[in-house]
């Protein structure tokens, strides 16, 4: 989903982490789409410096 989505997007707000609440999960899911985020951006970047 988010690489159909990151071509579109200006950029990815990530709100109501509370690590304080949960055993670590929810830092890691949010590291993680921010990380697929970044990683889709820049291989659409990629494409268009052709």
């Amino acid at each position: 989903m988010i690489e159909r989505a990151a071509p579109k997007a200006i950029g990815l707000d990530i709100n109501e982490l509370t690590p304080a609440y949960d055993r670590g999960e929810t830092a890691l899911l949010a590291a993680r789409l921010a990380r697929e985020f970044i990683a889709a951006k820049e291989k659409m970047n990629s494409k268009t410096k052709i």
